[in-house]
């Protein structure tokens, strides 16, 4: 089962802006002043996110907005939440309350809303909120996908109008897909952490319509432990002061530290603003971000800083991406995202920059209001381009794109002069199809040249598993390690040589790399199967690569044959090819003479390392012959006339080094 894990780390915000929001005036109304919490001087993010401002502009009462915390619970008795806890539900054991008991529920409660100007602890950032608390994760710190989703639809069903989740898991599924449309649909707003692995980020958060929350340093410097990827939205401050169980307070650190401050800013907003919609918070949270990387939108840094004060005083931009009317112009854009904008004439041609992680197909799909065609010109790094038409609202384009930037340029040359035209983007990224498919079954398995290698590969496809066949014409040793570059992927190796047992090998988690025994192996088909793990079957934008080390090695047939009751019963005329393996290697042979005379024993090709020894031995078990390796040589030749009888050989090497081959005759 897939595990659901709490991080101590911020989470990212999709962005959605619709259409110029001119907000009423709150001039004449009550707004709150600055917290006297004793402890408020030690929540120096408080002051980065500029929240006094933010408070400033906030009017008093109204109906409290209600947030829901899927967590571990809280503290129900802590004295700086208490007054702002309403009834939840426990996940984990229906016969109990939401109480927390790992701690990190209660430390995001605290960020969010802990009751400020009470004279008691800290001060919280949503000063008119009302927190739900629903335990879906056990005392561990984990629970199911399963508890996860009900939560969700828990707080929806019953009156909240946030959801926080500081809490994520790498697998993609349809379940949560559809949990995450519902809270949509019932204009319930997610607010999700991105993770603290410094890779891909987990979901619910790498869904398009929640908004995915990442941390960011004490200098506003990019979090090197905070997820990022496309489907980041907005950073807050990765360090934090806060509630913690039994009454205390602490310090904590991470995105899902950093994802309750901005949940707390957008009930501030749809405090003031109850009129507003959940994809208009979002707009307004991503437009009014301060850019602390790159300008416009980064896969670091999303949108850039929440700004809580910039976020209370500024209204919603029609279009937040002007100018960008030329290619110089052109805004960095998501390729996992969804963004509203216009066409403000038939003229107005809106550029956008989309960087690639890998070559695959984006696509673009458009959707507006009437009649109008837009258009869309896809133009590459060589500046070779495509033209493309929407036929209808609602429909996509599929753009062939390689690995780096791509440009993009939309225009409505329809449109009637003097008239303007909003329009909903909506991008998505499918990794590339790698060379070797179609190789999803054993007996489709693409044959690979016999010798070491490294291969690059893709699960493209819902189901997608990757089968590979090595013809192998002599003995060897074999190892297959396969890395991955997300931690979205759980990869599986299987190993199997024709019509034997397969050796299946998934030891580690999520990202991690996994690697075979070394293998000895023999001549015939040997197949090699890469999948993710069954859980994961959803199409994933990552690479693993594949690494095979072959190498040619005699293998000796007749092991054991250790001890002289083991001995391997010879031929005479007939060559016996064997290996000395180790320093402590003994090889015995037996060899019937019918006739007494003179008995030729080669011995040849003798490995270059080592020094072979030879000892001859009738059926009594009386030594009547030893024999050295010449100095110079590769071979050692015996000629003894011998009686009637049964004798043996003993081989063992007097100088090992490493493995020494040989051949053995009698003669």
């Amino acid at each position: 089962m897939s595990r659901v894990s709490r991080w101590l780390i911020s989470t990212l915000i999709p962005i959605f802006i619709f259409s110029l929001i001119l907000f009423p005036s709150h001039a004449s109304a009550a707004t709150y002043g600055p917290s006297s919490d004793p402890l408020r001087g030690k929540q120096a993010y408080l002051d980065r996110i500029r929240i006094d401002a933010a408070w400033a502009s906030t009017p008093t009462g109204g109906k409290p907005i209600i947030v829901a915390i899927v967590d571990t619970g809280v503290d129900l008795e802590h004295p700086d939440l208490v007054d702002n806890l309403i009834p939840g539900i426990n996940l984990i054991d229906n016969n109990q309350p939401p109480q927390d008991d790992y701690g990190h529920g209660t430390n995001v409660a605290g960020i969010l809303g802990a009751t400020t100007g009470n004279d008691i602890g800290i001060a919280g950032i949503a000063r008119n909120v009302r927190m739900m608390p629903i335990k879906a994760l056990a005392s561990d710190g984990y629970g199911g996908e399963k508890e996860l989703g009900e939560g969700i639809k828990y707080a929806v069903d019953h009156g909240a109008q946030i959801v926080l989740l500081s809490l994520g898991l790498n697998k993609q599924s349809t379940y949560m897909e559809e949990i995450v449309k519902y809270a949509e649909s019932k204009n319930v707003l997610l607010v999700a952490a991105v993770g603290n692995e410094g890779n891909s980020i987990k979901y619910p958060a790498g869904f398009q319509t929640v908004l995915a929350v990442g941390g960011i340093g004490l200098d506003n410097e990019i979090e090197s432990r905070s997820n990022h990827g496309p489907e980041l939205d907005i950073v807050a401050p990765w360090t934090v002061y806060t509630t913690a169980l039994g009454g205390r307070y602490e310090y904590k650190e991470g995105s899902s530290m950093a994802a309750p401050q901005v949940a707390g800013v957008a009930a501030l907003i749809w405090s003031k603003y109850p009129e507003l919609k959940a994809h208009q918070i979002r707009s307004l949270l991503t437009q009014t971000a301060e850019d602390v990387n790159k300008p416009g939108w980064d896969p670091y840094t999303g949108y850039g800083l929440l700004r809580a004060d910039r976020a209370l005083t500024q209204s919603i931009k029609e279009d937040p991406f002007e100018p960008n009317d030329v290619i110089e112009q052109a805004q960095p854009l998501s390729v996992d995202t969804s963004i509203s904008a216009s066409f403000s004439s038939n003229k107005d041609q809106d550029w956008f920059a989309l960087d690639c992680d890998y070559p695959g197909t984006l696509s673009i799909r458009l959707t507006w209001d009437g009649t109008n065609k837009p258009t869309l010109r896809h133009v590459k790094l060589d500046k070779t381009y495509q033209d493309y038409s929407f036929s209808d609202s609602g429909k996509s384009v599929e753009l062939t794109v390689n690995k780096g930037r791509n440009y993009i340029k939309l225009q409505a040359p329809d449109l009637k002069k003097g008239s303007q035209l909003a329009y909903k983007l909506t991008t998505k990224f499918h990794i590339y199809e790698d060379p070797f498919e179609v190789n999803d079954r054993q007996y489709q398995a693409f044959v690979l040249p016999t010798r070491s290698q490294q291969i690059v590969g893709t699960f493209h496809d819902v189901k997608d598993q990757d089968w590979f066949k090595l013809n192998i014409k002599n003995s060897g040793k074999l190892r297959v390690r396969v890395v991955v570059d997300t931690n979205r992927i759980d990869p599986v190796l299987l190993l199997q040589k024709q019509n034997e047992k397969a050796l299946i090998i998934d030891k580690k988690g999520d990202g991690a790399t996994e690697i075979s025994p070394e293998l000895q192996v023999t001549p015939g088909e040997f197949y090699i199967r890469v999948s993710n793990i069954k859980d994961y079957s959803e199409p994933v934008v990552g690479e693993y690569t594949l690494f095979i080390e072959y190498e040619e090695q005699i293998i000796d047939p007749y092991e054991p044959n250790d001890k002289k009751y083991q001995a391997t019963l010879m031929t005479q005329g007939e060559s016996y090819q064997g290996v000395m393996e180790t320093k402590k290697d003994i090889d015995w042979f037996q060899f019937e003479v019918t006739e007494s005379g003179t008995v030729q024993i080669d011995i040849t090709d003798i490995g270059p390392k080592g020094k072979l020894e030879v000892k001859l031995y009738n059926l009594a078990n009386r030594e009547i012959g030893s024999y050295e390796q010449w100095s110079q040589g590769d071979r050692i030749q015996i000629k003894q006339k011998l009686k009637e009888g049964t004798y043996f050989i003993k081989l063992e090497s007097a100088d090992w080094k490493e493995r020494q081959p040989y051949k053995l005759i009698v003669n």
